[in-house]
């Protein structure tokens, strides 16, 4: 089961998915903001599959290594998206380590 999905917008309404965050296997994605700042995002979802949380954490690191990816917040963490069966997606812009220019991702808990 995959409960929540990962989107980036690509065009005229068309998303591609980049992603699933399942029961005990979070995710993250990393925001390198303007300012020279950079955020991190962990994506965690529910033992029981029941909702899914995005938490932000203002600096740390994230390290990818295949499909396994540690992420270790320096800063505090914040909740900035609780997301149900059924509710609308969450969406941010980000620029990530991958792709500098800022894209938009959409969150779904399916």
């Amino acid at each position: 089961m995959a409960p929540l999905k990962v989107e980036v917008y690509v065009s005229d309404n068309e998303w591609r998915i980049v992603g699933f965050a399942r029961p005990g296997m979070p995710g993250s994605l990393s925001d390198n903001r303007p300012d020279g700042r950079r955020d991190i995002y962990r994506l965690e979802c529910l033992p029981d599959d029941s909702k899914s949380f995005i938490y932000r954490s203002r600096g740390g690191a994230d390290i990818e290594i295949g499909d396994l990816r540690a992420v270790f917040p320096t800063e505090g963490q914040e909740v900035i998206a609780e997301l149900k069966r059924g509710d609308e997606p969450y969406r941010l812009m980000v620029a990530t380590d991958r792709n500098l220019r800022p894209a938009v991702i959409r969150f779904t808990h399916v």
